[in-house]
Protein backbone atom coordinates (compact mmCIF):
# COMPACT_ATOMS: atom_id res chain seq x y z
CA UNK A 1 0.00 0.00 0.00
CA UNK A 2 3.02 2.34 1.01
CA UNK A 3 4.66 1.39 -2.56
CA UNK A 4 1.03 2.19 -4.44
CA UNK A 5 0.60 5.28 -2.73
CA UNK A 6 4.67 6.72 -3.23
CA UNK A 7 3.67 5.75 -6.75
CA UNK A 8 0.77 7.64 -6.86
CA UNK A 9 2.06 10.73 -5.82
CA UNK A 10 5.16 10.61 -8.10
CA UNK A 11 3.12 10.63 -11.15
CA UNK A 12 0.72 13.41 -9.79
CA UNK A 13 4.15 15.34 -9.00
CA UNK A 14 4.95 14.39 -12.71
CA UNK A 15 1.63 15.65 -13.78
CA UNK A 16 2.44 18.84 -11.72
CA UNK A 17 5.51 19.79 -12.98
CA UNK A 18 4.61 18.87 -16.77
CA UNK A 19 1.53 21.28 -16.81
CA UNK A 20 3.79 23.87 -15.02
CA UNK A 21 6.19 23.52 -17.57
CA UNK A 22 3.97 23.37 -20.62
CA UNK A 23 2.33 26.67 -19.37
CA UNK A 24 5.38 28.21 -18.54
CA UNK A 25 6.69 27.60 -22.54
CA UNK A 26 3.17 28.95 -23.72
CA UNK A 27 4.21 32.13 -21.52
CA UNK A 28 7.22 32.03 -23.11
CA UNK A 29 5.63 32.07 -26.59
CA UNK A 30 3.57 35.16 -25.19
CA UNK A 31 6.07 37.20 -23.82
CA UNK A 32 8.28 37.25 -26.93
CA UNK A 33 5.16 37.78 -29.44
CA UNK A 34 4.50 40.92 -26.65
CA UNK A 35 8.32 41.84 -26.98
CA UNK A 36 7.83 42.05 -31.02
CA UNK A 37 4.83 43.81 -31.07
CA UNK A 38 6.23 46.83 -28.94
CA UNK A 39 9.64 46.53 -30.75
CA UNK A 40 8.73 47.02 -33.80
CA UNK A 41 4.90 47.44 -34.35
CA UNK A 42 4.56 50.59 -31.82
CA UNK A 43 6.74 53.13 -33.10
CA UNK A 44 6.25 55.58 -30.71
CA UNK A 45 9.72 56.46 -28.77
CA UNK A 46 9.17 57.12 -25.22
CA UNK A 47 11.07 56.33 -21.96
CA UNK A 48 8.10 54.35 -21.46
CA UNK A 49 8.04 52.16 -24.13
CA UNK A 50 11.75 51.75 -23.43
CA UNK A 51 10.65 50.79 -19.03
CA UNK A 52 8.31 48.35 -20.52
CA UNK A 53 10.79 46.78 -23.14
CA UNK A 54 13.29 46.23 -20.11
CA UNK A 55 10.02 44.78 -18.39
CA UNK A 56 9.73 42.07 -20.80
CA UNK A 57 12.99 41.07 -21.03
CA UNK A 58 13.16 40.55 -17.63
CA UNK A 59 9.81 38.70 -17.45
CA UNK A 60 11.09 36.24 -20.38
CA UNK A 61 14.62 35.27 -18.54
CA UNK A 62 12.31 34.77 -15.10
CA UNK A 63 9.60 32.21 -16.98
CA UNK A 64 12.18 30.83 -19.41
CA UNK A 65 14.63 29.89 -16.90
CA UNK A 66 11.92 28.71 -14.61
CA UNK A 67 10.65 26.25 -17.45
CA UNK A 68 14.46 25.43 -17.79
CA UNK A 69 15.05 24.82 -14.00
CA UNK A 70 12.12 21.74 -14.50
CA UNK A 71 14.39 19.42 -16.56
CA UNK A 72 16.12 16.70 -15.40
CA UNK A 73 19.14 17.01 -13.35
CA UNK A 74 22.11 14.83 -14.36
CA UNK A 75 25.83 14.72 -13.90
CA UNK A 76 26.69 16.41 -16.34
CA UNK A 77 24.29 19.43 -16.65
CA UNK A 78 23.68 19.47 -12.44
CA UNK A 79 25.82 22.84 -12.53
CA UNK A 80 24.34 24.58 -15.45
CA UNK A 81 20.32 23.75 -13.83
CA UNK A 82 21.75 24.49 -10.51
CA UNK A 83 22.80 28.50 -12.09
CA UNK A 84 19.47 28.34 -14.05
CA UNK A 85 17.47 27.57 -10.68
CA UNK A 86 19.18 30.29 -8.82
CA UNK A 87 18.25 32.75 -11.72
CA UNK A 88 14.37 31.35 -11.64
CA UNK A 89 14.56 32.38 -8.14
CA UNK A 90 16.02 36.31 -8.34
CA UNK A 91 14.77 36.79 -11.66
CA UNK A 92 11.15 37.59 -10.35
CA UNK A 93 12.96 40.63 -7.57
CA UNK A 94 14.12 41.91 -11.30
CA UNK A 95 10.66 41.92 -12.50
CA UNK A 96 9.05 43.53 -9.88
CA UNK A 97 11.97 46.63 -10.17
CA UNK A 98 11.28 46.99 -13.48
CA UNK A 99 7.27 46.90 -13.27
CA UNK A 100 8.11 49.72 -10.30
CA UNK A 101 9.78 51.62 -13.07
CA UNK A 102 7.55 51.33 -15.63
CA UNK A 103 4.34 52.31 -13.11
CA UNK A 104 6.30 55.12 -11.87
CA UNK A 105 6.64 56.27 -15.55
CA UNK A 106 2.76 55.53 -16.27
CA UNK A 107 1.36 57.78 -13.35
CA UNK A 108 4.59 61.04 -13.81
CA UNK A 109 2.26 62.81 -16.71
CA UNK A 110 -1.32 62.05 -15.05
CA UNK A 111 -0.10 63.31 -10.86
CA UNK A 112 3.25 64.63 -9.70
CA UNK A 113 4.05 62.13 -6.42
CA UNK A 114 7.67 62.17 -5.61
CA UNK A 115 10.05 59.74 -6.89
CA UNK A 116 11.18 58.30 -3.63
CA UNK A 117 8.31 56.12 -2.92
CA UNK A 118 8.72 54.33 -5.99
CA UNK A 119 13.09 54.37 -5.21
CA UNK A 120 12.02 52.61 -1.86
CA UNK A 121 9.76 50.03 -3.82
CA UNK A 122 12.99 49.27 -5.79
CA UNK A 123 15.07 49.03 -2.49
CA UNK A 124 13.11 46.50 -0.78
CA UNK A 125 12.99 44.48 -4.13
CA UNK A 126 16.99 44.46 -3.82
CA UNK A 127 16.70 43.99 -0.46
CA UNK A 128 14.73 41.03 -0.41
CA UNK A 129 16.08 39.50 -3.58
CA UNK A 130 19.78 39.64 -1.46
CA UNK A 131 18.18 38.02 1.21
CA UNK A 132 17.19 35.40 -0.99
CA UNK A 133 20.34 35.08 -2.87
CA UNK A 134 22.20 34.40 0.97
CA UNK A 135 19.32 31.66 1.64
CA UNK A 136 20.13 30.12 -1.66
CA UNK A 137 24.03 29.57 -0.87
CA UNK A 138 22.96 28.02 2.51
CA UNK A 139 21.22 25.65 0.62
CA UNK A 140 18.08 27.01 2.57
CA UNK A 141 15.91 27.72 -0.64
CA UNK A 142 16.39 24.58 -2.46
CA UNK A 143 18.06 21.28 -3.10
CA UNK A 144 18.93 19.07 -5.72
CA UNK A 145 19.05 15.00 -4.09
CA UNK A 146 19.53 12.56 -6.79
CA UNK A 147 18.85 14.60 -9.96
CA UNK A 148 15.61 15.71 -8.74
CA UNK A 149 14.52 19.46 -7.41
CA UNK A 150 12.68 19.81 -3.74
CA UNK A 151 12.20 23.41 -2.29
CA UNK A 152 14.16 23.99 0.94
CA UNK A 153 13.21 24.97 4.17
CA UNK A 154 12.80 28.92 3.76
CA UNK A 155 11.02 28.25 0.28
CA UNK A 156 7.85 30.11 2.21
CA UNK A 157 10.04 33.13 2.69
CA UNK A 158 10.85 33.61 -0.49
CA UNK A 159 7.29 33.38 -1.36
CA UNK A 160 6.51 35.86 1.25
CA UNK A 161 9.37 38.18 -0.11
CA UNK A 162 7.94 38.59 -3.05
CA UNK A 163 4.34 39.42 -1.71
CA UNK A 164 5.78 41.64 0.82
CA UNK A 165 7.10 44.11 -2.45
CA UNK A 166 3.90 43.19 -4.43
CA UNK A 167 2.03 44.55 -1.33
CA UNK A 168 3.80 47.98 -1.22
CA UNK A 169 3.31 48.32 -5.18
CA UNK A 170 -0.62 47.99 -4.48
CA UNK A 171 -0.25 50.75 -1.46
CA UNK A 172 1.18 52.70 -4.10
CA UNK A 173 -1.60 51.91 -6.71
CA UNK A 174 -4.07 52.43 -3.79
CA UNK A 175 -2.83 56.08 -2.93
CA UNK A 176 -2.77 57.00 -6.57
CA UNK A 177 -5.64 55.24 -7.62
CA UNK A 178 -8.23 58.37 -8.07
CA UNK A 179 -5.29 60.10 -10.00
CA UNK A 180 -4.45 57.23 -12.68
CA UNK A 181 -7.92 56.82 -14.28
CA UNK A 182 -10.28 53.38 -14.50
CA UNK A 183 -8.26 51.66 -17.41
CA UNK A 184 -4.46 52.35 -16.08
CA UNK A 185 -5.64 51.34 -12.37
CA UNK A 186 -7.62 47.85 -13.28
CA UNK A 187 -4.33 47.32 -15.54
CA UNK A 188 -1.91 48.12 -12.33
CA UNK A 189 -4.13 46.16 -9.40
CA UNK A 190 -4.32 42.82 -12.01
CA UNK A 191 -0.52 42.98 -12.55
CA UNK A 192 -0.46 42.92 -8.81
CA UNK A 193 -3.47 40.06 -8.23
CA UNK A 194 -2.73 37.91 -10.58
CA UNK A 195 0.36 36.48 -9.16
CA UNK A 196 -0.69 37.10 -5.76
CA UNK A 197 -3.65 34.76 -6.32
CA UNK A 198 -0.92 32.31 -7.20
CA UNK A 199 1.39 32.69 -4.60
CA UNK A 200 -1.20 32.12 -1.99
CA UNK A 201 -1.94 28.63 -3.94
CA UNK A 202 1.67 27.91 -4.08
CA UNK A 203 1.75 28.42 -0.06
CA UNK A 204 -0.97 26.21 0.73
CA UNK A 205 -0.13 23.94 -2.11
CA UNK A 206 3.43 23.27 -2.34
CA UNK A 207 2.54 21.48 -6.20
CA UNK A 208 1.07 24.75 -7.73
CA UNK A 209 3.81 26.90 -8.93
CA UNK A 210 2.19 29.33 -11.42
CA UNK A 211 3.41 31.82 -9.82
CA UNK A 212 5.72 32.75 -12.28
CA UNK A 213 4.10 31.71 -15.58
CA UNK A 214 1.40 34.30 -14.33
CA UNK A 215 3.69 36.98 -15.35
CA UNK A 216 3.17 35.88 -19.15
CA UNK A 217 -0.66 36.93 -18.39
CA UNK A 218 0.11 40.45 -16.30
CA UNK A 219 2.68 41.47 -19.55
CA UNK A 220 -0.11 40.94 -21.25
CA UNK A 221 -2.46 43.16 -19.29
CA UNK A 222 0.70 45.81 -19.27
CA UNK A 223 1.10 45.73 -23.11
CA UNK A 224 -2.83 46.72 -23.48
CA UNK A 225 -2.33 49.40 -21.26
CA UNK A 226 0.57 50.61 -23.46
CA UNK A 227 -1.40 49.84 -26.73
CA UNK A 228 -4.03 52.11 -25.64
CA UNK A 229 -1.80 54.91 -24.29
CA UNK A 230 -0.26 54.86 -27.73
CA UNK A 231 -3.41 55.14 -29.33
CA UNK A 232 -4.48 58.07 -27.52
CA UNK A 233 -1.25 59.69 -28.45
CA UNK A 234 -1.92 59.33 -32.17
CA UNK A 235 -5.43 60.35 -31.50
CA UNK A 236 -4.27 63.56 -29.90
CA UNK A 237 -1.64 63.95 -32.65
CA UNK A 238 -4.57 63.27 -35.26
CA UNK A 239 -6.84 65.78 -33.65
CA UNK A 240 -4.15 68.28 -33.51
CA UNK A 241 -3.51 68.06 -37.18
CA UNK A 242 -7.03 68.27 -38.32
CA UNK A 243 -7.29 71.14 -36.23
CA UNK A 244 -4.22 72.64 -38.16
CA UNK A 245 -5.54 71.53 -41.63
CA UNK A 246 -8.77 72.66 -40.65
CA UNK A 247 -7.45 76.70 -39.63
CA UNK A 248 -6.71 79.55 -41.37
CA UNK A 249 -3.35 80.59 -40.22
CA UNK A 250 -3.59 84.43 -40.33
CA UNK A 251 -7.03 85.38 -39.02
CA UNK A 252 -7.70 81.73 -36.67
CA UNK A 253 -10.56 81.13 -37.86
CA UNK A 254 -11.82 77.94 -39.89
CA UNK A 255 -10.51 77.46 -43.88
CA UNK A 256 -12.32 76.50 -47.02
CA UNK A 257 -11.35 72.70 -46.22
CA UNK A 258 -13.28 73.24 -43.53
CA UNK A 259 -16.50 74.70 -45.02
CA UNK A 260 -16.83 71.94 -47.43
CA UNK A 261 -17.08 69.47 -44.58
CA UNK A 262 -19.03 71.78 -42.87
CA UNK A 263 -21.89 72.56 -46.30
CA UNK A 264 -22.20 68.32 -46.38
CA UNK A 265 -23.07 68.52 -42.11
CA UNK A 266 -25.42 71.71 -43.23
CA UNK A 267 -27.67 69.19 -45.19
CA UNK A 268 -28.99 67.60 -42.01
CA UNK A 269 -30.08 70.58 -40.38
CA UNK A 270 -33.47 71.94 -40.76
CA UNK A 271 -33.30 75.52 -40.62
CA UNK A 272 -29.88 77.62 -41.76
CA UNK A 273 -29.37 81.27 -42.03
CA UNK A 274 -26.27 82.18 -44.09
CA UNK A 275 -24.23 85.20 -44.02
CA UNK A 276 -21.85 86.41 -47.17
CA UNK A 277 -19.07 88.52 -46.50
CA UNK A 278 -16.78 90.10 -48.94
CA UNK A 279 -13.90 92.30 -47.68
CA UNK A 280 -13.88 96.21 -49.08
CA UNK A 281 -10.57 97.66 -50.06
CA UNK A 282 -8.29 94.89 -49.21
CA UNK A 283 -6.33 95.41 -52.49
CA UNK A 284 -6.40 98.92 -52.03
CA UNK A 285 -5.31 98.09 -48.53
CA UNK A 286 -2.47 96.13 -49.66
CA UNK A 287 -1.00 98.32 -52.62
CA UNK A 288 -1.39 101.75 -50.29
CA UNK A 289 -0.36 100.74 -47.08
CA UNK A 290 1.18 97.39 -47.14
CA UNK A 291 0.79 93.93 -46.74
CA UNK A 292 0.49 93.73 -42.95
CA UNK A 293 -2.08 96.93 -42.45
CA UNK A 294 -3.93 94.07 -45.01
CA UNK A 295 -3.69 91.31 -42.74
CA UNK A 296 -4.60 93.67 -40.39
CA UNK A 297 -7.63 94.45 -41.97
CA UNK A 298 -8.68 90.48 -42.13
CA UNK A 299 -7.92 89.76 -38.56
CA UNK A 300 -10.19 92.82 -37.75
CA UNK A 301 -12.89 91.94 -39.86
CA UNK A 302 -12.42 87.85 -38.50
CA UNK A 303 -12.66 89.08 -34.66
CA UNK A 304 -16.01 90.75 -35.77
CA UNK A 305 -17.76 87.84 -37.16
CA UNK A 306 -16.30 85.62 -33.89
CA UNK A 307 -17.76 88.67 -31.16
CA UNK A 308 -21.56 87.71 -33.07
CA UNK A 309 -21.49 84.53 -34.20
CA UNK A 310 -20.37 80.94 -33.31
CA UNK A 311 -16.62 80.52 -34.09
CA UNK A 312 -16.80 77.08 -35.35
CA UNK A 313 -19.51 78.35 -38.40
CA UNK A 314 -16.98 81.26 -39.24
CA UNK A 315 -14.76 80.21 -42.64
CA UNK A 316 -12.41 82.43 -44.82
CA UNK A 317 -13.36 81.13 -47.66
CA UNK A 318 -10.67 82.98 -50.16
CA UNK A 319 -8.48 86.03 -49.64
CA UNK A 320 -11.44 88.45 -48.81
CA UNK A 321 -14.45 85.97 -48.85
CA UNK A 322 -16.12 84.84 -45.39
CA UNK A 323 -18.93 82.90 -44.73
CA UNK A 324 -20.51 82.48 -41.62
CA UNK A 325 -23.50 79.43 -41.04
CA UNK A 326 -26.26 80.10 -38.45
CA UNK A 327 -27.77 76.76 -37.73
CA UNK A 328 -31.42 75.77 -36.07
CA UNK A 329 -32.62 79.32 -35.15
CA UNK A 330 -35.66 81.15 -36.53
CA UNK A 331 -35.41 83.88 -39.13
CA UNK A 332 -36.04 86.93 -36.64
CA UNK A 333 -33.33 85.56 -34.53
CA UNK A 334 -30.68 85.08 -37.73
CA UNK A 335 -32.16 88.66 -38.73
CA UNK A 336 -30.85 90.57 -35.01
CA UNK A 337 -27.50 88.91 -35.37
CA UNK A 338 -27.19 89.81 -38.42
CA UNK A 339 -27.81 93.58 -37.68
CA UNK A 340 -25.50 93.47 -34.81
CA UNK A 341 -22.00 92.61 -37.49
CA UNK A 342 -23.49 95.30 -39.75
CA UNK A 343 -23.81 97.70 -36.99
CA UNK A 344 -20.23 96.57 -35.72
CA UNK A 345 -19.04 97.08 -39.63
CA UNK A 346 -20.88 100.63 -39.85
CA UNK A 347 -18.87 101.82 -36.83
CA UNK A 348 -15.82 101.77 -38.75
CA UNK A 349 -14.51 105.32 -40.59
CA UNK A 350 -16.26 103.06 -43.65
CA UNK A 351 -17.56 99.80 -43.97
CA UNK A 352 -14.69 97.34 -44.30
CA UNK A 353 -17.65 94.23 -45.91
CA UNK A 354 -20.20 94.22 -47.59
CA UNK A 355 -22.53 91.45 -46.25
CA UNK A 356 -25.53 89.42 -47.92
CA UNK A 357 -27.53 87.17 -46.18
CA UNK A 358 -30.11 83.91 -46.80
CA UNK A 359 -32.40 81.76 -44.82
CA UNK A 360 -33.92 78.80 -45.41
CA UNK A 361 -33.50 74.63 -45.02
CA UNK A 362 -30.31 73.32 -44.67
CA UNK A 363 -30.91 70.85 -47.87
CA UNK A 364 -30.53 74.13 -49.69
CA UNK A 365 -27.53 75.10 -47.99
CA UNK A 366 -25.45 75.58 -51.45
CA UNK A 367 -28.25 77.49 -52.80
CA UNK A 368 -28.18 79.64 -50.14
Amino acid sequence: MIELSSKIDGQRLAMYKTAVFFTEVFGIFNILIILYATIFETKQVSRKRGAFINLCVGTLVAVLSDALSWLHYSDETGWILYCITVIAFLAPYYVNAAFIKFFHLSIAKKTEIPSIYFQVGTVLSIVVATICTLEILMGNMFSVIGGVYYDGPHYNMYLTGYMLVFIYIVILISVNIKKMGLHDSIAAILFILIPIIFICFNLINPEWTFSISSLSIDLLVMYIMLHRDYENTLHDREKATRLLAHRDELTGILNRLAYSEACEECEKIPTMGVLFCDLNGLKYTNDNLGHKAGDKLLCDFADIIKSCFDEKFCFRISGDEFVVFVPSTSEKTFINKYTRVVDKVNHMEWPIASIGTSYGSGKEIKDL
